[in-house]
């Protein structure tokens, strides 16, 4: 039991103190065409290469047209059991059966650790035989692992890449030089049977900038992103194109899915397919003419979500069928607003529902939640939840979802998405910008705490504050406890990045990554101002016990570095 222990905590530890930012994406502020006028846009496939480069000129054309018509103003935007290993921790992921990149992994046995294009693979149980058993160097910057038995999968690109244009030329057609393929996005496959050995069995890329990937039963699903570009200079489309091993393939117009939506920013999504166990099967890459920000993948669907602008503010969403190596465009749809993350999505019983937020013209924002079926008709709606304020978090539960909203206090809704109407509501402090569920009656949320300002309708961000929500009275959700970490500067890595959360449930244990900020309160008379910001002093992995009974408490913490105190006046003292 004690070595049991040590594992998973170890394990927690090695995931908060290791796990890196990867861009889930918050979302731009664009506007609406047809979420108010009813249209429902239709998912369409280029006929041939005149007639994409045709629909590229029109799109050039008309946004020369509107390039000075508009602002645009940036918003915030299971366990495993196996019968020779212990217990272990798994990545935090928001569908069963739909796992999610991360740096760091483990089986219950080894651990994977990812740290710019390097692979370590260390035995981990029993603790008293730990020992780095190799290293793996991946093609590129790792953007995430998955392990599937005797698999590792490493997904690698960049975050930008970079094409020449000339000074003052309009993005979607410029003259260009660009090689026939841009391979920054790779999905790579090694044998791991013998972990002090692993070799590559497969390696596949795709053109365009990594913005998603997810696994499925035997399958890696990347998602990238690239510009849809004309080259003046060889009057030529540029498109997406993809290579398995030597081999490179080029998408044919008549591969392309596109909705014709005015004012919708033109770039392509391509989703590659990559079996990890049959390598011989080749991959297959799908692409919908569409600038996705915002990814959200069920077992069946994936939905790519983009938000565009002409005369308001509305989210173009795509469903693409998932079927193993079958990737299908069937669906195309629009809501009014912008989703803040993947957990403003969720698919369940032949639904998907959307929580947004929406950009009134006179500056008032309000609150909606959308119903769609799954040829992405609206079905329902809930809207104008409390106006002035924007979505800080979204969970979707079966049939009810509870989303957050700021700008001074917190309010906590609690929505029947059966009869779209709100339930119950509590007004707190502060804000969670992750809610996480603990069994049916309870949540756990992560956010910071904050300080109404004396003057203005605004309020100060303070120190990184973990609620526990009593939801079992769905009318009168409340927080039994809550935990404030440091002053105004602390953050945590679970702010921005869900994976970085670690929640044993069974013993009520959370981990927490957190850089910790603290005021000295001696620099203020003993008073400082809500907008003071802490020194810090600490960074590490907090060990907090959760338990609906007792609340939250801290365990401990753990750091891999001095106090940030004494590194400090050891570099003033050099």
């Amino acid at each position: 039991m004690k070595a049991t222990a040590t594992l998973i905590l170890a394990t927690a530890l090695l995931a908060a103190l290791l796990t890196i930012s990867t861009f889930q994406g918050r979302t731009p502020t664009h506007t609406n065409y047809a979420g108010g006028s009813g249209h429902q846009p239709v998912l369409k496939r280029f006929a041939s290469y005149d007639e994409l480069k045709s629909f590229l000129a029109k799109a050039y054309a008309d946004s020369v047209k509107r390039y000075r018509a508009f602002d645009v103003v940036g918003t915030p935007v299971p366990e495993v059991t196996l019968a020779s290993r212990p217990r272990f921790s798994t990545t935090n992921i928001q569908v069963a059966g739909v796992d999610e990149e991360d740096v760091v992994k483990t089986d219950g046995e080894y651990i994977y650790l990812a740290r710019e294009n390097l692979i370590s693979i260390v035995r981990a149980y029993p603790a008293e035989k730990a020992l780095l058993l190799s290293t793996v160097r991946a093609a590129g910057p790792v953007r995430g692992l998955y392990v599937n038995g005797d698999r590792l999968i490493v997904v690698t690109g960049i975050q930008y890449h970079p094409i020449p244009v000339m000074a003052g030329c309009p993005p979607i057609k410029c003259p260009v030089r660009r090689p026939p393929i841009t391979t920054n996005s790779t999905v790579q496959v090694f044998d791991i049977s013998e972990r002090e050995r692993p070799t590559e069995v497969r390696r596949a890329s795709v053109s365009g900038t990594p913005i998603a990937s997810r696994m499925i039963g035997s399958y890696v699903y990347l998602i990238t992103r690239e510009p849809a570009i004309v080259a003046l200079d060889r009057d030529e489309i540029v498109l997406p194109s993809y290579s398995d091993d030597l081999r490179v393939h080029h998408t044919r117009p008549d591969q392309i899915y596109y909705a014709d939506i005015p004012g919708h920013g033109y770039s392509y999504t391509n989703i590659m397919a990559v079996n990890i166990r049959n390598v011989g099967e080749e991959p297959t890459v799908t692409t919908v003419l569409s600038p996705a920000s915002v990814i959200y993948v069920s077992k069946e669907n994936v939905y790519l979500a983009s938000v565009r602008w002409l005369d308001g503010e509305e989210t173009v969403i795509h469903r693409l069928s998932v079927d193993g190596p079958k990737v299908t465009p069937v669906a195309v749809g629009t809501v009014p607003g912008h989703p803040l993350n993947q957990f403003s999505l969720d698919e369940y019983d032949g639904r998907l529902r959307v929580a947004t937020t929406l950009n009134e013209p006179a500056g008032r924002p309000t609150n909606n939640v959308y119903v769609l079926d799954l040829a992405l008709r609206l079905v329902g709606k809930l809207e104008g939840l409390a106006p002035g304020e924007r979505i800080y978090s979204a969970r979707f539960m079966g049939d009810k979802a509870y989303i957050v909203t700021f700008r001074k206090v917190d309010p906590l809704f609690v929505v029947d998405l059966k009869e779209l109407r709100v339930l119950g509501k509590l007004k707190i402090p502060g804000y969670s910008s992750y809610l996480h569920p603990y069994g049916e009656s309870y949540l756990i949320g992560v956010g910071k705490d904050a300080k109404p300002a004396e003057e203005g309708d605004f309020a100060w961000f303070q120190g990184l504050k973990i609620s526990l929500f009593d939801i079992s009275d769905l009318s009168n959700p409340r927080e039994v406890d809550s935990l404030i970490l440091g002053d105004r500067g602390t953050e945590s890595e679970v702010l921005y990045n869900h994976r970085a959360f670690l929640f044993d449930e069974e013993r009520g244990i959370l981990v927490l990554s957190v850089l910790l900020a603290v005021v000295d309160r001696s620099d203020f008379a003993g008073r400082p101002p809500a907008n003071a910001y802490g020194e810090y002093v600490f960074q590490g992995a907090y060990i907090l016990k959760v338990m609906p009974q007792d609340g939250i408490r801290i365990m401990g913490r753990v750091t891999h570095r001095p106090t940030m105190r004494t590194c400090l006046e050891a570099a003033s003292s050099s």
